[in-house]
């Protein structure tokens, strides 16, 4: 495997290409209070209204349509698959689903201090328009020169062996080839496609394009390379723990 990603590196085989399949419900990852976990929703009330009087509760739409609800101020958004929405310690909202969806769930503290709330009547206000045509883009396939670097990082949780990231990536920029000693890397695009390349022991690559709301999981130990599609700017969260972090180039 080279960590070459200058033009000439387009000879090299073209890796094998990986299906994303739907990620399973439970527990992602769990350690030093925080708690990341998907949760499949179906039609009607997710989370009646309430407030967490200590966490921040941020969730990540993974497929369908996700409602979310809140009071002072009078909010409604529709999370679609890459869209993240945080809400606030103190800050009264529900969640509801008009069909079957998935979604991401973390707090920065102890979601489980959740105080319900009973409201008058249901004045939910019209859903805000959000924009989800970057599903529609071509994932075609890495062309031209790619930079290592990344244009911002932003840390939504962290405790001791685990933490959340939103990392975004310019136009040709790129995460070269590494590993992780002892954490696993989940990826959630939130903006692209972006592509996820992996390498086994003999060297194969294998490719794995990731349109907003999919979600894929990189190991201990795998080596692995993350940009754009076709070099052009991509954002995703980043899951990564339980365990050390470490960065090993390869």
């Amino acid at each position: 495997m080279s960590a070459d990603t200058s033009p000439s590196a387009t000879s090299r085989p073209r890796p094998v290409r990986h299906t994303v399949p739907s990620p399973a419900d439970g527990v992602v990852a769990r350690s030093g209070g925080i708690e990341v976990r998907v949760v499949k929703a179906s039609p009607g009330v997710v989370s009646p209204w309430g407030e967490c009087s200590v966490a921040t509760t941020t969730l990540v739409g993974l497929s369908g349509s996700t409602r979310i609800d809140t009071v002072d101020p009078n909010f409604s958004f529709a999370l679609s698959p890459g869209d993240l929405y945080s809400i606030p310690p103190g800050l009264i909202h529900r969640v509801t689903a008009d069909e079957c969806s998935q979604f991401l769930r973390f707090g920065t503290g102890p979601l489980g201090e959740r105080r319900l709330v009973d409201l008058p009547g249901d004045a939910a206000p019209p859903l805000a328009a959000n924009d989800d045509s970057s599903r529609d883009e071509d994932p075609s396939d890495l062309t031209g020169a790619l930079v290592p670097g990344v244009s911002r990082v932003d840390t939504l949780a962290k405790a001791e062996g685990l933490r959340v990231i939103v990392q975004e990536l310019g136009p040709t920029q790129c995460v070269p080839w590494h590993l992780h000693d002892r954490v696993t890397d989940v990826f959630v695009c939130l903006a692209g496609p972006m592509v996820v390349r992996t390498c086994d022991d003999s060297g194969a690559e294998t490719e794995t394009v990731l349109r907003p709301g999919d979600m894929h999981a990189v190991t201990p130990g795998v080596p692995h390379f993350v940009a754009g599609a076709n070099g052009r700017r991509t954002r995703s969260l980043i899951i990564q723990g339980p365990g050390a972090y470490n960065y090993v180039s390869v």
